[in-house]
């Protein structure tokens, strides 16, 4: 049952959240090509960066 329990936070942690920044992220992209993302941390910065990305170089 242990391993159900966490299998099931696994895929939710896959799922991606839209975000209010979304929209201004693509916007800005698409005017200028590159963008600097900053806040603080486990805010979510990289993983709406790698949601909208075309390509991503780690």
């Amino acid at each position: 049952m242990r391993l159900t329990i966490l299998q099931e936070m696994m895929d939710m942690a896959k799922e991606y959240y839209a975000r209010i920044a979304d929209r201004i992220l693509a916007d800005k992209l698409e005017s200028k090509g590159a963008v600097l993302i900053k806040g603080a941390k486990w805010c979510g910065k990289t993983t709406t960066a790698v949601n909208i990305a075309k390509s991503v170089i780690y």
